[in-house]
C-alpha cells in the first residue's frame, strides 16, 4: 500500500480504529495511576513536564519500549532538578549534577531522603532495563531480552507492555508526591 494523501490518512484512520480498545484500557491504567488531581505538579523544569507526559503518551499508544525509556529521563533529570535545589546542603555542585550517571542520582537522593530505599530498588530496576533495551546484550547475557523471555515464559509485547507499566508507575509515583505539589488555599482553608 502507498502512503501517499488520502491513503495515508485511511490507513491511520484503519490503524486507529483496530487499535482503539486496547488504548483505551491503557489510558484508564494511566488515568488511574494519575489520581485525582488535587493541585499542580511542580516541576523543576518545563523538560520534565514534556517528558513524563510523553511517557504516558508512548504507553497509551503501545510504544512500551519508549515509554520505559522516557520514564528513565524523567527520573533522572527530576532528581537532578531535586538535588540542584538542595545545592551545598545535598553536597552537590552543579559540575557534580552535570556529570552523575542515573546510578549515583538514585544513591544520592536515597542519601538525602528524597526517594525512600524501596523506590531506589525501583529506580535501578529501571536502569538496568532500560540499559537492555538500549544497549546490545549478547545472547548469553543474564540481561539479553530473549533470555527473560524464557526466563518469565512472555511473548516480546507482553514483557515490554510489563515494563512499561512498572517503570510509568515508578515515575508517577515520584511524581505526584504530596511534597513536591503547588497547591492553592480557598477562603475555607481547604486545599483545591
Amino acid at each position: 500500500m502507498s502512503l501517499d494523501g488520502a491513503n495515508t490518512e485511511q490507513w491511520l484512520r484503519s490503524q486507529s480504529e483496530a487499535d482503539m480498545g486496547s488504548r483505551g484500557e491503557r489510558a484508564r491504567f494511566v488515568r488511574q495511576l494519575v489520581g485525582p488531581q488535587d493541585g499542580w505538579f511542580a516541576f523543576h523544569d518545563l523538560l520534565a513536564k514534556q517528558v513524563v507526559e510523553e511517557a504516558g503518551w508512548c504507553y497509551i499508544n503501545g510504544q512500551f519500549i519508549g515509554c520505559v525509556v522516557l520514564c528513565q529521563c524523567f527520573l533522572e533529570n527530576t532528581f537532578r532538578g531535586w538535588l540542584a535545589m538542595g545545592g551545598s546542603s545535598y553536597g552537590v555542585t552543579d559540575e557534580w549534577i552535570e556529570k552523575a550517571g542515573f546510578y549515583v542520582l538514585i544513591e544520592k537522593a536515597t542519601e538525602y531522603g528524597l526517594v525512600s530505599p524501596t523506590e531506589a530498588g525501583e529506580c535501578h530496576w529501571l536502569r538496568k532495563t532500560r540499559v537492555g533495551y538500549v544497549h546490545h546484550r549478547p545472547a548469553w547475557s543474564d540481561d539479553h531480552f530473549a533470555r527473560r523471555m524464557v526466563q518469565q515464559n512472555a511473548l516480546p509485547h507482553e514483557l515490554h507492555q510489563d515494563d512499561a507499566e512498572r517503570a510509568l508507575e515508578l515515575a508517577l509515583n515520584i511524581l505526584r508526591r504530596d511534597p513536591w505539589r503547588i497547591r492553592e488555599e480557598s477562603g475555607d482553608g481547604q486545599s483545591v
